[in-house]
């Protein structure tokens, strides 16, 4: 399967959702209007030219729906869903001392970063300085699972932008200089639970090692008892542990890809019985609804997953077209390492999102319980298959101010380790990542327009 697309996949997305809002008012008319075959065409293929007509209709009648829905939220839900949105320009992000660690700032493109801060990903053997007026080199660090060095740099006020700084540093290093970029969680409001509720899903025979990168995971959690937990630290200097309350995420998606479902379920066995997390913490708090993993963070996490030979990677997260973190990811699936990541929570009309959207990732969207799209998911090219991530029962984490391990929990976030357990799985059980792609293919459900769309992607993965 040809999991990935090219940079001008956001061209292209540009011009679908121009011409889904055009064709969204002829919703009601499509069936008469559009043309099926010449007159004396066989009944059943007119049939079929008229059911796919009326799905096409019907996904348009949808998302106009949810985009209706989206428009009468309350301003807190809104932010709650779509937290990047509501972040101040400039953030000062505090470290455990009580003082400002860093700051993170809105810059080009409307993305978030470190401010003035860059990266640099020196080719093999390249040792020189980058130091010069208005430019401190902060840390160098070699990766070698994912084959880069990358030099962390600040620079001065009149240097942060790519044009100054390319007529500066050598030729070298333009391809590999970029913004440490800051990426953002994928997960919506909490919802209470009643955990007779949950829904079954699949259980994996054999144990894999599975990683992921995300916030810290709560591992006494109950869903845990009998889970292998390997924890990592990444996130950035002087920065403290995250609170419980920060802990949220990373539970939510671990309790997803290996914890025990909740007590009164059809299936309160986990997905991955026996097998080995690998956590990855990169995430700090920006808010009590928001939180934030820097570049340098995630490759670092990534350089690690990989030297420990996870067959598969969750990234919860989404954000910026980051030149060294598409490194880092090629570097990976070049290892034959699935990588899997949520294809965003910012809307039908966004543009697309990484990680998804690179080359050699596996894009995953959310949808309900009746196989509609979440309402905020983001679409185009990038999705490659749809799960269930709509009021997903998983685990919560706990603290003195929310005692119920388990909960209700939606977003892209939540589809994303579903389909990361079924890649697990299969490469554990032997399978190359190209028959792995290709069974989960054959087994998906399609979903909207007949074959592969924007919106649910190859289809849905039960």
């Amino acid at each position: 399967m040809n999991v990935k697309r090219t940079a001008c996949a956001a061209s292209l997305l540009t011009a679908a959702l121009l011409s889904w809002q055009a064709q969204a008012q002829l919703v009601n008319t499509e069936a008469v209007t559009t043309p099926l075959e010449p007159l004396g065409a066989p009944a059943g293929l007119v049939r079929e030219r008229l059911d796919q007509a009326a799905e096409a209709a019907r996904d348009r009648a949808r998302i106009a729906e949810a985009q209706a829905r989206e428009a009468a939220l309350d301003p807190v839900t809104r932010a709650l869903a779509n937290p990047l949105a509501k972040l101040p320009g400039a953030l000062p992000i505090m470290g455990a001392d009580g003082t400002p660690a860093f700051e993170e700032v809105t810059v080009e493109d409307g993305w978030r970063a470190v401010a003035r801060e860059w990266l640099v990903w020196l080719p093999d053997g390249e040792q020189a300085s980058l130091v010069q007026a208005g430019i401190a080199e902060l840390s160098r660090q070699a990766l070698p699972a994912l084959g880069l060095t990358v030099v962390r740099i600040q620079v001065s006020a009149e240097l942060d932008n790519r044009q100054a700084l390319e007529a500066l540093l050598p030729a070298a290093t333009h391809a590999g200089l970029d913004r440490n970029h800051t990426y953002a969680s994928q997960r919506a409001p909490s919802q209470d639970l009643e955990p007779a509720t949950a829904a079954p899903g699949f259980q994996c025979p054999v144990a894999a090692r599975v990683g992921m990168v995300d916030t810290a995971v709560q591992a006494d959690h109950p869903a845990f008892e009998s889970v292998a937990i390997t924890h990592q630290n990444f996130l950035p200097e002087g920065l403290a542990e995250p609170l419980a309350q920060q802990q949220a995420h990373g539970t939510a998606v671990a309790g997803l890809l290996v914890g025990r479902r909740p007590e009164g379920s059809t299936q309160a066995q986990a997905r991955l019985p026996g097998s080995q997390l690998y956590a990855a913490s990169a995430f700090y708090g920006r808010s009590d609804y928001s939180q934030g993993a820097t570049t340098q963070s995630l490759l670092q996490a990534l350089n690690w997953l990989a030297s420990e030979r996870v067959v598969a990677i969750n990234l919860s997260l989404a954000g910026p077209p980051n030149k060294l973190l598409a490194a880092a990811i090629a570097g990976i699936s070049r290892q034959q390492i699935a990588v899997v990541a949520a294809v965003g929570n910012e809307g039908p009309a966004s543009p697309p999102l990484y990680p998804a959207a690179f080359p050699g990732v596996v894009g995953v969207t959310a949808i309900d319980q009746q196989q509609a799209v979440y309402r905020w998911a983001n679409q185009g090219e990038q999705v490659d298959f749809a799960a269930l991530g709509v009021s997903v029962a998983t685990a919560r984490a706990m603290s003195s101010q929310q005692t119920r391990p388990w909960g209700h929990e939606t977003g892209t976030s939540m589809a994303a380790p579903l389909v990361t357990a079924r890649l697990a799985c299969a490469l554990a059980e032997g399978k190359s990542l190209a028959q792995a792609l290709d069974d989960l293919q054959q087994a998906a459900v399609d979903l909207g327009m007949p074959g592969r769309d924007p919106v649910f992607g190859v289809g849905w993965v039960q």
